[in-house]
């Protein structure tokens, strides 16, 4: 139903953190239930363990919430531990998970710092422009720990070119207008067409 939360790189655990933390199990007649939220505390003490022995972790993160739809006869099962994280509304349920909740106190608070800076980050700049990827600097301690954030690819519209334009070349000067010559963007299409 699910891809795991953690992936290995060689001596490097990666820990999607998201919707990838439910985990669930298929039922008698093919149905999906979620069972629980990784990690256990035996695999937080596991990952911290992990960490404290040198090896590389990387928590991949989405938003600071992460909000699960799901069917209210999906949570019919549902341990109370994921009980008490739901939210229901018109037969629809929703099951919130923090980010980085599993982690220690003073990881955690370097984590939402980490969200909270790359959150400016991706106001000030066009879409188009963020990248697919965006991974916290070195500096911080532990170094064997770096938070990175995911963000969904995106299309490449005409209009979010215009605002990359804008934000590349509109830096308050009176920009000259393009040449009538070369015509408006409809104008273009057929050459374009040919070309490829």
């Amino acid at each position: 139903m699910s891809q795991p939360p953690i992936l290995w790189c060689g001596s490097t655990l990666v820990v999607f953190d998201g919707p990838r933390r439910l985990t669930w199990r298929r039922g008698p007649r093919g149905e999906w239930f979620p069972v629980s939220l990784w990690p256990t505390p035996q695999q937080a003490l596991q990952v911290n363990e992990h960490l404290a022995q040198g090896g590389g972790l990387l928590v991949l993160v989405e938003e600071a919430e992460t909000e699960i739809p799901l069917h209210t006869e999906e949570l019919a099962g549902a341990p109370w531990e994921l009980a008490e994280k739901v939210t229901v509304d018109d037969g629809l349920a929703e099951l919130r998970v923090p980010a980085l909740d599993w982690l220690p106190e003073e990881l955690q608070a370097r984590g939402r710092k980490f969200l909270k800076d790359t959150a400016c980050f991706f106001e000030r700049q066009p879409d188009l422009l963020i990248p697919h990827l965006v991974v916290e600097p070195l500096g911080p301690t532990p170094e064997n720990l770096r938070f990175g954030r995911l963000r969904p690819p995106r299309r490449c519209t005409d209009e979010r070119l215009r605002t990359v334009a804008d934000h590349l070349f509109d830096h308050g000067l009176t920009m000259p207008r393009a040449p009538e010559s070369l015509g408006d963007d409809a104008s273009w299409a057929p050459v374009l067409e040919t070309i490829s």
